[in-house]
Formats: C-alpha cells, sequence, structure tokens
C-alpha cells in the first residue's frame, strides 16, 4: 500500500463486508486483512482458504479456525511490531471495538474510516467498466419493465417482474427497488405494497443491478393513461433543475455546491420545500458512498468520482417525481452513464 494511505497509522485492520471486498476482490465476510505499507495479509477460515487463494492476488494468508478474525488481525498486529493501528471507526460494531481496545492496550488506535471513504470515492478504470454493465443492465431492463406495466397490476408485481428481469442479465439487486404508483409516488422510499395500478395514474421506478460486486442507481416517472396537467408542470420543473445541475457541475466543486445548484432552481419556482432529500450521492460497492451531494457536504468531487444527480419534488398525499441518472466526473464536466430517456412519457 501507498505509504500515504496510511497517514497517522501503520497499519490498517479491515473487516466490513464492503472494505473487505474493495480490497481483495472476494466477496466474503468470514475473513479479516491486514495492510501495512509493504506486505498484505488476507486472515479465514479453512472452509475459504481455497477460494481465497484462487481469487485474492498478491496477499500472505492466515488460516484459522479460532472464528474471531478481528481478535487474529490484532494478534498479527502485534507480531508485526506496529504501534498505530488504523481500524474502520464508522462501520465497526462497539463489541468488536471492545475487542480491538482488549487485544491491542499498549497500542493506538487510529480512526481510519474517512480516509478508506476518500479512496474508494475515485473509481479505476476497471471500477467504472463495472458501473457501466450495472448501468446498461439497469437500462435495458427499464425499457423492458415499461412495455410490461398494465393498469390492474400491483406494485409488489412490477417490482417482482423487475427484479427477475435484473437478474436474468446477469446482475444481482442493488437495493431493494422501489416501485410505486399514485399517491405512494409523494412517498421518496416508498415500499412495494398491493397497490394496484389505475388506468389514469403516475409511477415512481427506482432501481438498480450490481455487477461484479459494482452497483448503478436509476429512477424514472411517468403517466399512465394520460397527464394531468400539474403532473406535467412538476416533471418540467424537476427535469429542469437536473439539467441545470448536469450542465454546471465541474471537478473540485463540493456537494453542497452542488445541492445548492439544484436547491437553488427549485427556489426560483418556490417549490424548493418540496425537495427533501439531498441532491445526490456516491455509487460503488455500496449503493451510498462518499461524496454526498447535500446542503452542507464538503465532499470534494474529483475526476473518477461516480454519484447520482436526483433532484425530486413531493406533494403529501397526491404524487411525487424523482428523475435520477449517475455521472462520472471528468476534467471538462460529468460524463452521463445513465441513458434512458428521460422525456415525459405514457404507457
Amino acid at each position: 500500500m501507498d505509504k500515504v494511505f496510511f497517514r497517522n497509522s501503520d497499519v490498517a485492520i479491515i473487516n466490513s463486508k464492503s472494505n473487505l471486498f474493495y480490497f481483495s476482490g472476494l466477496d466474503n465476510e468470514d475473513a479479516a486483512i491486514v495492510l501495512t505499507s509493504d506486505k498484505k495479509f488476507y486472515i479465514t477460515d479453512p472452509r475459504n482458504i481455497e477460494t481465497a487463494r484462487d481469487t485474492v492476488k498478491d496477499f500472505e494468508f492466515v488460516v484459522t479456525n479460532s472464528k474471531n478474525y478481528l481478535l487474529d488481525a490484532a494478534s498479527l498486529c502485534k507480531n508485526l511490531n506496529k504501534t498505530k493501528i488504523g481500524f474502520e471507526d464508522v462501520t465497526i460494531k462497539h463489541i468488536d471495538y471492545t475487542i480491538l481496545q482488549d487485544a491491542l492496550k499498549e497500542q493506538d488506535l487510529i480512526p481510519m474510516s474517512h480516509r478508506i471513504s476518500e479512496i474508494r470515492s475515485v473509481k479505476s478504470e476497471s471500477e467504472i467498466a463495472c458501473i457501466v454493465k450495472a448501468q446498461e443492465i439497469t437500462d435495458k431492463v427499464y425499457s423492458e419493465i415499461i412495455e410490461y406495466i398494465k393498469p390492474g397490476m400491483t406494485e409488489i408485481q412490477v417490482a417482482s417482474q423487475l427484479n427477475s428481469k435484473i437478474y436474468a442479465y446477469g446482475g444481482s439487486l442493488a437495493f431493494d427497488s422501489i416501485v410505486s404508483f399514485g399517491r405512494n409516488t409523494s412517498k421518496p422510499h416508498s415500499t412495494p405494497g398491493d397497490n394496484v395500478l389505475n388506468k389514469i395514474d403516475v409511477v415512481l421506478l427506482d432501481f438498480g443491478a450490481k455487477y461484479k460486486g459494482y452497483c448503478s442507481d436509476m429512477s424514472r416517472s411517468f403517466a399512465v393513461g394520460r397527464i394531468d396537467p400539474q403532473y406535467k408542470k412538476t416533471y418540467e420543473t424537476v427535469i429542469g433543475a437536473q439539467n441545470a445541475v448536469l450542465s454546471r457541475l465541474s471537478v473540485n466543486m463540493t456537494g453542497g455546491e452542488c445541492d445548492e445548484i439544484g436547491r437553488g432552481y427549485f427556489k426560483n419556482f418556490n417549490v424548493d420545500k418540496h425537495f427533501t432529500h439531498s441532491l445526490g450521492h456516491g455509487v460503488g460497492i455500496d449503493i451510498h458512498e462518499v461524496p454526498s451531494l447535500s446542503t452542507k457536504s464538503q465532499d470534494v468531487m474529483l475526476p473518477g468520482t461516480v454519484v447520482t444527480i436526483e433532484p425530486g419534488l413531493y406533494y403529501e398525499g397526491t404524487f411525487g417525481v424523482r428523475i435520477e441518472d449517475m455521472v462520472r466526473f471528468e476534467n471538462n464536466g460529468v460524463y452521463n452513464l445513465t441513458k434512458s430517456d428521460k422525456s415525459l412519457i405514457i404507457i
């Protein structure tokens, strides 16, 4: 590992699911990783060692039967004579933190979650290739699901078909798919249920595929039967906000500055109180990663950062509209990874 990675520590212990995958390429929770500036150690048990040896490259392997991988990692750090031990302070469980405290009484525990999140926020070309493939699956599923949806179907029925298509095209679910009809669209994170699609109605879909460990995320809103004038006006306002954001994004902006573009656009129409969430978030191994594009965020947009841009307006008990694309920051602006049509459609 690059010595700059460690900053105030001289070793890092990794045991969260996402970071285990990030550093090793293997999706295996029954493990811990120890990183130093010149060595990498993968600790796991006999059940997983063969798979690990086939998948995990450039690591030394430690096979254990203890089932306490964190304690084994702490012991390894002591054996390496390391005194400043980096750990994942944001994701660690309290019980695991006490294990580290007890095992490393003579060492200093140094928080490293923020540093790891910074590194993960800038995607390599191979990571971006996986995200692009995940979005290609998502776009394909969307093009087919809008042909499938018919009045009389329930939200859960559509969600089931949508999820099945994601798997059929080689992906898995990036998160629990959101399918909402009618007044449920005013709930940004509505859960699919028995709500039936009417002959004249509105729909909000928010879903994404996961491909080789990397996520995509997309939202689309549309009408059924006919378009209500107020819904059309709201849709045009939301797409206007997204276009305003996309045209002005640039590297080195903070998440707060990005968010303010969309929020400021809504203020011009006196509807900003109906924009009830942040403008977007980083996407990668996890569906929500650094950077955050929220009001107070100081996270900096760097080349290779992949984020969502998802302005929305929600009118409680009536309807909501959200349009979400996923973009990659480049030196001259952003490149939109989402190819699905954003014109207001009627099915």
